[in-house]
């Protein structure tokens, strides 16, 4: 038998660092790593090395993809525990490398500067076009790879009758409330001046919704005390997947139809496309 019909294969570190962590917890990344190896038998010599570049587009040496290979399984563990649901391996690997290439350039920034210097939170993702240029990017990854891409579109209600004086402040803590319920690799970016977009690669629907009914009431929860805010911020929400035939425009326009449907019935919600 060969080692795809048998579903084991003979090489070091096949049963330690993909079968235990993998074949019980984690069954779609399991086979997909499976039918990876299985397709390119003549690469058995370095199986990590071709895992990593067929997952993420990352190449090197084998030595190091197995050492990557293990802190992203232990990345992956840290993710799920905080998000309360299975995270791909995919996902995991991407959101490893991604936070690595921050830490880097933040390292960077620190010498080139000769200290870090702290930008406002808002300013940070309200650039004209960065949500639909990071859509585009991610409709083309979700279709290459044929994974579920989702969004929400969240909306700060009554934020016009919200003082001058605090509406800055009402912006900068809805933005550290979203940015610690969302991964590194999901995109918060803002979509107008009382909007914004939380782009979540590898996510359905369903896990989309979950995420936008917390955020909800994290965000009513946790502004009930700001100063000039009288029982808190609410948020109105529309979350939607993208659809084979979606164009990032097409998509924000649904996600955005969807949301003032919503708030002409009652604020305060979550609506799904």
């Amino acid at each position: 038998m060969t080692p795809h019909q048998n579903n084991d294969f003979q090489f070091d570190g096949y049963r330690e660092l993909i079968c235990e962590p993998l074949q019980n917890s984690d069954i779609i990344s399991f086979k997909r790593i499976q039918k990876v190896i299985s397709d390119s038998p003549q690469q058995l010599q370095t199986p990590f090395s071709l895992l990593l570049q067929r997952i993420c587009g990352k190449s090197m040496p084998e030595d190091i993809a197995r050492r990557k290979w293990r802190q992203i399984l232990n990345h992956k563990n840290d993710m799920e525990n905080k998000l309360q649901r299975n995270v791909g391996i995919q996902t995991a690997a991407v959101d490893f490398f991604d936070i690595a290439v921050r830490s880097q350039a933040a390292q960077l920034f620190s010498v080139s500067n000769g200290h870090a210097e702290k930008d406002d939170l808002v300013e940070q993702i309200s650039a004209p076009g960065f949500y639909l240029e990071k859509l585009k990017e991610e409709l083309r990854r979700s279709r290459r790879y044929k994974h579920a891409l989702s969004a929400i579109l969240i909306n700060v209600d009554h934020f016009k009758e919200i003082v001058p004086d605090a509406s800055n402040r009402v912006l900068t803590g809805l933005v550290k409330i979203i940015k610690k319920a969302i991964r590194t690799v999901d995109i918060l970016a803002r979509y107008s001046e009382d909007k914004f977009v939380v782009i979540l690669p590898n996510t359905n629907k369903r896990e989309a919704l979950e995420l936008a009914e917390r955020l909800c009431k994290d965000i009513q929860g946790r502004t009930e005390r700001m100063a000039g805010i009288d029982g808190g911020i609410s948020v109105t929400s529309s979350v939607g997947q993208c659809e084979l035939e979606d164009s990032s425009v097409d998509f924000m326009r649904r996600l955005d139809n969807a949301l003032a449907r919503g708030r002409s019935g009652a604020c305060n919600g979550v609506y799904a496309l």
